[in-house]
């Protein structure tokens, strides 16, 4: 064989070498795609998780939320400025939770059944937010995720 057609051969198995190359490649970042989005997915659903731990585990909390239950009473916290901190809290740690999921659906980390869940229980949750508390929590979450909770959530 002559040294052109080796060359010729040369380039034919480097170029089939590239393209299987690029074929694993392309299946690898698909891999590690899903293997990020579960691991994201199950980092917000800790977090929610670990806020409802919380509750059951702190007898004041636990009370508070159980104040809430009733007919959507909201405890009167206003003579009691520690009892006040702990709700408004509380309050920021559901919601910046629902934010991390906002953010996680956004970026198509979490699909549109999971989203639909914890969208319904965010929406039911902070229409139920008296005012004085809305404001302090609102506060408290990005520009855009408030945006999203005054339109989606019909306030």
């Amino acid at each position: 064989m002559k040294l052109e057609k080796w060359a010729l051969l040369a380039e034919v198995i480097s170029g089939v070498a590239i393209l299987v190359t690029l074929v694993l490649l392309v299946f690898e970042v698909r891999v590690n795609t899903d293997v990020s989005r579960i691991a994201a997915y199950q980092a917000i659903t800790r977090d929610f998780d670990e806020w409802r731990t919380l509750i059951l585990t702190d007898p004041e909390l636990l009370d508070m939320f159980a104040q809430l239950l009733e007919a959507g009473r909201w405890p009167d916290t206003s003579t009691d400025p520690e009892a006040n901190a702990r709700l408004v809290l509380l309050l920021d740690n559901q919601f910046s939770g629902s934010e991390r999921a906002y953010i996680a659906y956004r970026g198509g980390i979490i699909g549109e059944q999971e989203w639909t869940r914890i969208n319904r229980a965010t929406c039911s949750e902070f229409a139920e937010i008296p005012d004085s508390l809305r404001e302090l929590l609102l506060y408290r979450l990005t520009d855009d995720f408030v945006g999203y909770l005054q339109t989606e959530c019909e306030l």
